[in-house]
């Protein structure tokens, strides 16, 4: 009652009352974790505790209060504002009695039996009551200022303090920070990508054990009358060869397609690095970026303030409050997508590092290094393009394969057989049992001749082995290209941080400095000021997108380096 009418609002004396759980719940863990029984004295605690964490909550009401009248619409600005102002006098309401009370909490002497449980009580639920206050209480505030439990029964405040409360534990995982070797490192680990990509490597190179593809051996069994009416039989094997050439431009092809998977494996782990790298520093420069705003909406956040005091006096009128205001919301705006912007980088730069990472980039250097313009070795030692190399040679040994074909195969063969009966040997006649077998051997030839379908093979073949060679001629004439044009593109970007580093950023400090200065003496108006801030500001944005695509110029040029 005495909150309504000091207030004169149910809702808010509500919220004010909120502050009596909040403070009841360290009453009750201090309690529990000295081992103390609820008694008489701590009854005593819990009620001068109560007291005090109320007296915290009309104060920081009281704040928000007077902000709105002064009007502070805003009711998120408000209530961060006038947190800011009472936190002071909050932790300092709270502290004297909690610290004045140490020495009942520890005494040993006569009558500590009923001063501990008091003294427990009161500092236990003063730390739980100023913690929560200052952060439940805020939020419960713009929940019922901004109608979000408009039409709801004051039960639902309590619902969602405990559905706080309960959750408290179950937050998501802070990113950690990680540099730029680590997640290199972790993502050559844990990219399922390119453990696909190595999984296919290994195939290719379990499959050149095949090169020998020799052909199934035969076994013929034969039973019946040969020579007799006695019941002989014949066994027979028999294997089909190819010649040696086959085998050759078998195992070569195998070979080179055992390298290209090689080469894919290297171009994909590439291509990786240069992604992580490239999300890398997108979020470092998007980091900045915030920075950049948050200094913005500090210094317009000063200039809102100082309009409306001007306002207030009569030194102003209402266009200099309208166009502070203006400029703040329109920073607050872009920090909002800004922070979104964020989020999505890290979403992107965890989906490649692996499966359940929550990291967010480290920067310790926000700007790459110059690489080295001079390569050797040539753009045909880069990955792609020696992977293009293996698909022309394993499209040669595949036509060297098509034309063994024409080449005649080899059959060999071994045969046993009984013969049962009487076989004349020389100028006597002997009896041959079942036991005593009759061996021979075997040569035979297989030779194509009807060829024009495999001519045809052949001839589409080579078509292949053409295309590729082209597709090869430009790939590198497409990479030298790209390559120097890559490099032009990180010089330019040379030149122009050069200019902004010397010259552009020490004087867009320089002008805000003297733009406050001149502002606060009288020498400038407030146009004049919101001009110079405006351009100084925009010209360290310009900066800072600007070492933004001097970075991915960089990793842009770096791809097509040797490593």
């Amino acid at each position: 009652l005495m909150l309504y009418f000091a207030f004169g609002s149910v809702k808010q004396g509500l919220l004010i009352y909120t502050a009596i759980p909040l403070s009841a719940i360290g009453g009750i863990f201090a309690l529990w974790m000295r081992d103390l029984a609820f008694s008489i004295s701590a009854g005593v605690g819990f009620i001068a505790l109560f007291g005090v964490a109320v007296l915290n909550g009309i104060v920081l009401i009281s704040e928000f209060n007077r902000l709105q009248a002064e009007g502070w619409h805003d009711t998120r600005r408000r209530v961060l504002m006038g947190t800011k102002i009472r936190l002071r006098s909050i932790l300092m309401t709270a502290l004297a009695p909690s610290l004045g009370f140490i020495p009942m909490a520890v005494s040993l002497g006569a009558g500590a039996e009923v001063q501990r449980p008091l003294a427990t009580v009161v500092i236990g639920g003063i730390v739980s009551a100023t913690l929560l206050t200052l952060f439940v209480l805020p939020v419960l505030y713009v929940l019922f200022e901004q109608g979000g439990l408009k039409g709801k029964k004051p039960a639902v405040a309590t619902l969602v303090l405990l559905l706080l409360l309960a959750n408290a534990g179950l937050a998501q995982p802070a990113l950690q920070p990680i540099s730029l070797p680590e997640a290199l490192a972790l993502a050559q680990a844990q990219n399922p990508g390119l453990a696909a990509v190595q999984l296919n490597e290994q195939y290719a190179e379990k499959l050149k054990g095949s090169w020998r593809n020799i052909d199934n051996t035969g076994f013929a069994l034969e039973l019946g009358q040969f020579n007799s009416r006695a019941f002989d039989n014949k066994i027979g094997v028999s294997q089909n060869l190819r010649f040696p050439r086959v085998y050759k431009a078998q195992h070569g092809q195998l070979n080179e397609q055992a390298l290209a998977a090689q080469a894919q494996t290297s171009q994909s782990k590439r291509t990786l690095k240069t992604e992580i790298s490239r999300l890398f520093f997108e979020y470092t420069w998007l980091v900045e970026k915030e920075k950049l705003l948050r200094e913005a909406d500090s210094l317009y956040r000063i200039f809102e303030n100082k309009a409306t005091l001007r306002l207030q006096r009569g030194e102003s009128n209402v266009l200099e409050k309208t166009t502070a205001q203006l400029q703040r919301q329109q920073i607050s705006n872009q920090l909002a997508l800004l922070r979104q912007d964020l989020d999505i980088a890290a979403q992107q730069f965890n989906l490649l590092l692996g499966p359940g990472q929550a990291c967010r980039p480290k920067a310790d250097v926000p700007q790459l290094p110059l690489p080295a313009v001079v390569d050797t070795a040539g753009p045909g030692a880069l990955p792609l393009l020696r992977w293009q190399q293996h698909q022309v040679e394993a499209a040669r040994w595949a036509v060297a394969i098509e034309k063994a074909q024409l080449l005649p195969s080899l059959t060999v063969g071994l045969s046993s057989q009984s013969i049962i009966g009487y076989q004349k040997v020389g100028q006597e006649e002997r009896y041959f049992n079942g036991w005593q077998r009759f061996t021979s051997f075997g040569v035979g030839a297989s030779v194509p001749l009807f060829t024009r379908a495999q001519k045809a093979r052949i001839a589409a073949s080579e078509l292949l082995v053409a295309q590729q060679q082209t597709e090869l001629d430009w790939l590198e004439q497409r990479t030298r290209a790209e390559r120097s044009t890559a490099r032009r593109q990180v010089q330019k970007y040379v030149e122009s941080l050069r200019f902004y580093q010397t010259e552009a950023l020490p004087n867009a400090r320089a002008i805000v400095s003297a733009a406050d200065r001149q502002f606060a003496a009288g020498e400038i108006d407030y146009l004049q000021w919101v001009m110079l801030v405006n351009q100084s500001f925009e010209l360290i944005g310009q900066f800072l997108d600007e070492q933004h695509r001097y970075n991915q110029a960089v990793l842009h040029f770096q791809t097509y380096l040797n490593d």
